[in-house]
């Protein structure tokens, strides 16, 4: 997507397009791709939350990182903290290779994380 990558609204556009695509692929029982789609939703919606809040952008993948950022300016995330860790790791088995790579998780275990991650988009006012 074309657009000024120091706009929140172009990161929080893009975040739930991702979150609609996770919930296909979980549809789907695309596993994987539907852990890869969540990482990815949270990611943006969290470096949209933060440049709205004066964060200057970094690339990173590491949502344990964003959540640190994000309660850094005063936004207590903690309870997400377990589905960033999954979520992150999930994403780095996914894209790069790996000989320790474990499986993906479950059908029921990636629909609480999707439901995490919409919590997540309430929190951080993802519209």
């Amino acid at each position: 997507m074309k657009g000024d990558p120091g706009q929140p609204a172009n990161w929080h556009q893009l975040a739930r397009r991702d979150l609609d695509k996770a919930r296909r692929d979980l549809e789907q029982d695309d596993l994987p791709y539907a852990a890869m789609q969540l990482q990815q939703a949270a990611e943006k919606a969290c470096k949209g939350w933060l440049l709205a809040h004066g964060w200057k952008l970094i690339k990173t993948h590491d949502l344990v990182f964003l959540l640190d950022e994000i309660k850094a300016r005063s936004l207590d995330l903690d309870w997400f903290a377990p589905s960033a860790a999954l979520l992150s790791k999930e994403f780095f088995e996914e894209r790069y290779v790996s000989w320790d790579a474990e499986p993906t998780p479950s059908a029921v275990e990636l629909r609480q994380v999707h439901t995490e991650v919409e919590r997540l988009f309430a929190a951080l006012n993802v519209p």
